[in-house]
């Protein structure tokens, strides 16, 4: 987690846009589902279910 933070640090400082979210879990299923669906919303943003 250390090696994130310092790159948000960086990213934060030099003022590049970004999104920094960070999980209450590890690299199990149901924190993948959800992570892939949110960056889904920004690949696709206006497709959602009509």
């Amino acid at each position: 987690m250390r090696i994130s933070e310092a790159f948000h640090a960086t990213l934060t400082e030099k003022k590049v846009p970004h999104v920094w979210h960070v999980d209450s879990g590890g690299h199990d299923w149901p924190v993948w589902r959800n992570d892939l669906y949110l960056f889904a919303q920004k690949l696709f943003p206006g497709t959602g279910s009509r």
